[in-house]
């Protein structure tokens, strides 16, 4: 059974060349139909000579406007050959048999779209597992965790998918309308993956296939904001999605203080206790700076009353992820004799 890979280009040149000589060394890709779709204002495929690679089955769609995401993985998928089709941004380098395991996944009828596990190629942490919700937010499910993240070993079904690389039945896509696209540059694949669960239809998250994914390669090249995009996802599909974070939460909690817990909220999230006692944690106090969760990182001893540091009480640490505050050595330690825990939107449970 033919799977057609369909790349919508739109990295810089030097990161496409780069993709095109990796997936070129992937071990079984003349197995699959490899459709080039331009979406790119900085070169053209057709001007370029692909004949160093060795792709037997290679295909360019070129065009000399940008489309879009949405659009040009549309235009490609109704010109492909094949019963799968393997969405694949040009910023993905593929590990061994990562395509057969999540095709597999698809012909043995598991579900119906199905993702790997994606790293970080920078640092080898998790880049994504799938995605999960809160109100008002998603997030890739155990970001910057380990690779080898014991909760992350295992397949899951999610609610939404990343299609930075996704396989999914073509009957399907066409079958769901395909990319919608009034979306451009981003929420196309997660609210596609969104509706198949929706209608009761499964999407796989699959640890036992891995890619690197340098995240942003190609999207970051779309100067288009996107606020506009974020307001049309989430006025469609707020009443719909399930707030998942807080299962995925207490799966991973050890013990918990029968005392309670002072919660300091880092995170976007206004309502960061009611989430945290939804998971069985009694935050008896809180103060929120939600007003610097935008900082990548935050110094505690600038920003938090060093007195807290002494306090009678474990701590939660609430963030959007939890690489904000982890880098905060000195504070930690002198936690002496205490069970404090970093919480983040990506479902991330630290003991520090």
């Amino acid at each position: 059974m033919q799977a057609s890979i369909i790349v919508a280009v739109g990295s810089p040149k030097v990161m496409f060349d780069n993709f095109m000589q990796s997936i070129s060394q992937y071990n079984t890709i003349n197995n699959y139909e490899i459709i080039l779709i331009s979406d790119n204002d900085n070169f053209s495929l057709s001007e370029r000579d692909f004949s160093d690679y060795n792709l037997r089955n290679l295909r360019i769609l070129n065009s000399n406007v940008k489309k879009g995401y949405a659009a040009a993985n549309n235009i490609a998928a109704k010109e492909a050959c094949g019963d799968i089709l393997i969405f694949m941004n040009d910023d993905i380098i593929l590990l061994p048999n990562c395509l057969e395991i999540i095709t597999d996944d698809l012909i043995q009828g598991k579900a119906s779209a199905v993702q790997p596990k994606l790293i970080y190629p920078q640092n080898g942490k998790i880049q994504s597992t799938g995605h999960i919700f809160t109100h008002f937010t998603n997030a890739h499910a155990y970001e910057n965790s380990d690779r080898f993240n014991e909760f992350a070993l295992n397949e899951n079904k999610r609610q939404a998918l990343t299609t930075a690389l996704c396989a999914t039945w073509k009957k399907t896509f066409f079958e769901m309308n395909m990319f919608d696209e009034i979306y451009y540059n981003a929420w196309e694949g997660m609210e596609y993956t969104l509706k198949l669960s929706q209608a009761g239809l499964v999407c796989l998250y699959e640890p036992k296939a891995e890619a690197y994914h340098f995240r942003g390669g190609a999207r970051n090249n779309y100067a288009l904001n996107e606020q506009a995009q974020s307001a049309v996802f989430w006025s469609r599909w707020q009443g719909k999605i399930q707030c998942d974070l807080p299962e995925i939460i207490k799966e991973q909690i050890r013990n918990k203080s029968n005392n309670g817990y002072l919660l300091l909220n880092f995170s976007k999230l206004t309502t960061a206790r009611e989430l945290i006692e939804s998971c069985g944690f009694n935050a008896e106090d809180c103060i929120s700076y939600t007003y610097i969760s935008g900082q990548s990182t935050v110094d505690l001893y600038k920003t938090v009353p060093s007195k807290l540091a002494a306090i009678n009480k474990n701590i939660i640490y609430f963030t959007n992820n939890f690489t904000q505050v982890i880098s905060n050595k000195i504070w930690f330690e002198s936690r002496v004799s205490r069970q404090d825990v970093i919480i983040d939107l990506s479902g991330n449970v630290v003991y520090i």
